[in-house]
């Protein structure tokens, strides 16, 4: 499911399915684990809210407060 929104919000294909993993395995630790179960629906509702909200790192690949970034892109 990551993936997918990962996808849909930023257009991009080009992620690593280990390297998904790995970040989920970090970001599970910041989750309490009665909050675990629910971390999906929340993952699904932030990603609804920030739809429309497509960063520049859609298009340039760089995050906007990643150097070498500009609005000009």
């Amino acid at each position: 499911m990551a993936e997918r929104l990962f996808t849909e919000l930023t257009g991009r294909t080009d992620y690593s399915r280990e390297a998904s993993m790995e970040t989920l395995s970090v970001v599970l630790t910041a989750v309490a684990a009665e909050d675990q179960a629910g971390y999906p629906a929340q993952l699904e509702d932030f990603a609804a809210r920030n739809r429309g909200r497509r960063s520049c790192t859609a298009s340039t690949g760089r995050a906007a407060n990643s150097p070498g970034w500009s609005a000009a892109g």
